[in-house]
């Protein structure tokens, strides 16, 4: 048998956890530390194999554009010497890698000094971890032509008009205590001053409601401008996208609606977001809101 030579590693890769929102930051992180390295990025999607976490998500970033190779099942289940023998190049890197763990909701700037052997295992829900690369993670975050728009018309619409994205996050929010716990929900007065607020340099508005609850939304939602909803039409990433081609944004205190206006490019957007963004007190979340964007 020939004799084993061990390669330098390089290789990023980042363990997904959580909804789109999530594996959308957790991806823009390794997507700028691999070209920092000049290397591959891999995503780790075990956990959601295996249904981890308080709400059972999966894999959801495969209808955009991303440069990343997916890992299924990173540790084979042969023996390790059979393993190591058969893929050598495959194997190692999750046995000798460096793994990083998230400390803080607060942006860590010596992460993006992570070597090119890392396995980087958090939420990293700040900007400041990818900003430098925007354009790249734009571009990444665009549909895949194959992806096709389930409604065209309703993306023809928003791009006509002055839209207004208005996002309630209920769903898990409000069903599953722990969640409601740790997160809290937007109440409509939130709503009420996130729109007041916009109303001060937009007056002739047609909002775009996206929600998981649409059917709470119609009901209690009431307000004196048009309103479309977006009832369970379109995948959660066309949804995203949709967000994105909206003049301006209401987000609720979520990492999906957060990426819908941070996608957006109209140079005069106006992005309106939660001032609290967890009902936990000691969870900072200062550095998770853009500098331009307006809180209330």
């Amino acid at each position: 048998m020939g004799k084993l030579v061990f390669k330098e590693l390089e290789l990023i890769t980042v363990k997904l956890s959580g909804g789109l929102g999530n594996q959308m930051f957790q991806y823009a992180l390794g997507r700028n530390l691999a070209i920092k390295h000049r290397t591959s990025l891999t995503l780790d999607i075990s956990s959601h194999l295996k249904g981890e976490g308080i709400t059972a998500r999966k894999f959801s970033l495969s209808d955009f554009e991303i440069k990343a190779s997916v890992v299924t099942n990173p540790i084979v289940s042969d023996s390790l010497v059979s393993t190591i023998l058969k893929r050598i190049d495959f194997v190692l890197p999750y046995y000798l890698r460096r793994e990083v763990r998230e400390c803080g909701f607060e942006f860590d700037k010596n992460i993006l000094r992570s070597t090119n052997d890392s396995y980087l295992v958090g939420y990293w829900q700040s900007e400041e971890y990818f900003r430098e690369i925007s354009s790249v993670i734009v571009s990444d975050f665009t549909l895949k032509p194959t992806s096709s728009w389930n409604n065209p018309q309703l993306a023809k619409f928003i791009k006509s008009s002055n839209a207004v994205s208005v996002h309630f996050r209920r769903g898990d929010y409000v069903n599953n205590k722990e969640v409601m716990r740790v997160h809290g929900v937007c109440d409509l007065g939130y709503y009420a001053k996130a729109l007041e607020a916009l109303r001060r340099n937009e007056t002739d508005i047609q909002l775009i409601v996206f929600s998981d609850d649409c059917a709470w939304v119609k009901e209690n939602f009431k307000v004196d401008h048009p309103v479309y909803f977006v009832d369970n039409e379109c995948a959660a990433s066309e949804e995203i996208i949709l967000m994105s081609l909206c003049k301006h944004n209401i987000i609720a205190n979520s990492t999906f609606s957060w990426w819908g206006a941070w996608l957006n490019q109209n140079p005069n957007k106006v992005v309106i977001a939660p001032k609290q963004w967890f009902a936990l007190a000691e969870r900072n979340s200062s550095d998770l809101i853009p500098k331009t964007w307006i809180t209330v």
